[in-house]
Order: structure tokens, then sequence, then C-alpha cells
């Protein structure tokens, strides 16, 4: 996989959330990976193949897959497409003491 536009994809320890956007082009290795934490993935533009454990899903524009934590997960890309993401791990997002009523 060429990145051409990335933010930070993996969340560090304590954080509760992280998003960004990024262009794909090409297929990248390792094919399957999964992390702490849950991902919704948005395609913005083109096409993508997202498998996810056994199942494979094809994204168009506007739509979206959201992967449980622990799943493992892979995107193929033929030709190029630009995706957002949000990666968050529901127990310290939705304990932050911004989002808890008093």
């Amino acid at each position: 996989m060429e990145k051409i536009d990335s933010g930070n994809r993996f969340l560090p320890r304590g954080r509760a959330a992280s998003c960004g956007e990024e262009v794909r082009e090409r297929n990248f290795s390792p094919p399957f990976n999964r992390h702490e934490g849950y991902e919704v993935i948005y395609l913005l533009e083109g096409k993508c193949n997202i498998r996810v454990e056994s199942k494979e899903y094809l994204l168009r524009p506007d739509e979206l897959i959201f992967i449980a934590e622990g799943e493992y997960h892979c995107a193929f890309v033929s030709d190029r497409c630009r995706i957002a993401y949000l990666d968050f791990q529901p127990g310290l997002l939705f304990s932050h003491p911004d989002l808890v009523s008093r």
C-alpha cells in the first residue's frame, strides 16, 4: 500500500479515539491485521473490497463499514480510493469526563 495522506491509524494507550483520512493505491502487505478498539471506515472516493474475518464487502462512495475490536480485516484496492476512518475504544471514549453527565 502506498500512503499519500495518513493520520495516526493506531490508538496510543489511554487515548479514546483517532480519526483521519488517507488515500490508498494498490493492495498492501500484510493483508490481514487487527488491533485494539473498534474501527469505522467511510469510503469517500473509488471502490474498495474490505474483508472482515471470512466475509467480503464491496464499498462504494458514501458507504461505511464497522469493524469490531479484534476482528481480522484487510482492504483490497484495485485502483485508488480515499477513505475516512475513526478508530475508537468505547470504554475510554464513553467514560470521558466531557461526555459523562454529572
